[in-house]
C-alpha cells in the first residue's frame, strides 16, 4: 500500500514584515503593496538563502481580478491603503494625507495560482493545500473575497496590524462566521476553521444545488412537455391542411374533366353549326 501523502502547508503573509526573520517556516506567499518594501524583502531572503521557499510579489490585493483601486498613502505608513484619509480622520486626527495612486489589483487566487506553478505544480490540486492566512495590509474582505477555489484550504485567518486590525475585526468575523469560521481562543483577532460548521455549510450548499437541480429538471420537463403539445398541434394542423389539400386536388381535377367536358360540347356544337349552314 502506497504511504498516505500530507497535503502541502502554506503561509500567505498579506503586507510584508520589516525583517524575513519575522516570516513563518516552511512556504510562504507574502504580497506587498509597495514595491520598495518587496524589493527589501527579496533581497533579505536572498541573503538569508531562502528565496527558494518565499514567493514575494509586489500587489493590491482586490476581490476581482484587475479591478482599479486607489491606495492612499499618508505620513503613517502603517495607515496606507484603499480608505482615502476621511476613513481614519476621528480615529487619527494628526493623520495627513500625502498621495495616493490608481493600482490594478489582482485577486489572491491568482497570485496562488501561480504560486502552485511556479514551486508545487507537482502536486496536483491546489484545493488540497493547507493554509494560514495573515492580514496585515490593505482590505481584508477583499483579499478573503479573492482567494476562489483556494479558500476551501484556508484553516486559520488572523488580523496582524497594529492599527487597521480591529478597524476590520467585525467585518471580518461576520465574513468568516458564515463560512464556518469560529474565532480562537484568547485571541480575538484569529479565527479558526471550524470542522463541524463548514460540514453544516457544505451539506446546505449540497441542499441548495439539489433543489436548483430540481428547479432546472422541473423547468425542462414543463419545457418538454409544452414541445410535445405544441408538436400535436402541428401535426394535426399538418393532418388537416392535407385533408384540406387533397379536398382541392379533387375539386381541382373535376373543374379540369368539367373543361374537358365543355370544351368537346363546343366542338361539337360548332360542327352542328356548320352543318346547319350549309
Amino acid at each position: 500500500m502506497a504511504a498516505a501523502v500530507a497535503m502541502p502547508e502554506l503561509s500567505v503573509v498579506v503586507g510584508a514584515p520589516a525583517m524575513a526573520s519575522a516570516l513563518p517556516a516552511g512556504q510562504v506567499v507574502v504580497v506587498e503593496a509597495e514595491i520598495g518594501r518587496a524589493r527589501a524583502l527579496k533581497q533579505q531572503l536572498e541573503e538569508l538563502g531562502a528565496a527558494g521557499r518565499v514567493l514575494v510579489v509586489a500587489e493590491v490585493l482586490t476581490a476581482e481580478h484587475g479591478q482599479a483601486v486607489l491606495w492612499h498613502r499618508f505620513n503613517d505608513g502603517r495607515l496606507d491603503g484603499p480608505w482615502p484619509l476621511e476613513h481614519w480622520q476621528a480615529q487619527y486626527p494628526n493623520l495627513l494625507a500625502q498621495h495616493f495612486e490608481e493600482r490594478n489589483g489582482r485577486c489572491l487566487a491568482e497570485v496562488l495560482n501561480a504560486w502552485q506553478r511556479k514551486v508545487l505544480a507537482e502536486l496536483g490540486d491546489r484545493q488540497k493545500s493547507i493554509i494560514t492566512l495573515v492580514l496585515r495590509q490593505g482590505d481584508a474582505l477583499a483579499a478573503l473575497a479573492g482567494c476562489g477555489p483556494w479558500f476551501r484550504g484556508v484553516q486559520s485567518v488572523q488580523l496582524d496590524h497594529p492599527l487597521t486590525g480591529l478597524a476590520n475585526q467585525e467585518a471580518v468575523a461576520s465574513w468568516l462566521s458564515q463560512r464556518g469560521f469560529s474565532p480562537a481562543e484568547g485571541n480575538g483577532l484569529q479565527w479558526q476553521r471550524d470542522p463541524l460548521g463548514t460540514l453544516n455549510l457544505e451539506l446546505e450548499e449540497s441542499r441548495q444545488k439539489i433543489m436548483q437541480m430540481e428547479e432546472q429538471l422541473s423547468c425542462h420537463a414543463v419545457r418538454l412537455l409544452l414541445a410535445q403539445m405544441k408538436n400535436q398541434e402541428l401535426t394535426a394542423e399538418r393532418q388537416e391542411l392535407a385533408g384540406q389539400m387533397f379536398a382541392l386536388t379533387q375539386q381541382l381535377d373535376d373543374a379540369i374533366l368539367r373543361i374537358d367536358q365543355l370544351t368537346a360540347e363546343c366542338a361539337q356544337l360548332s360542327i352542328e353549326k356548320d352543318a346547319l349552314i350549309k
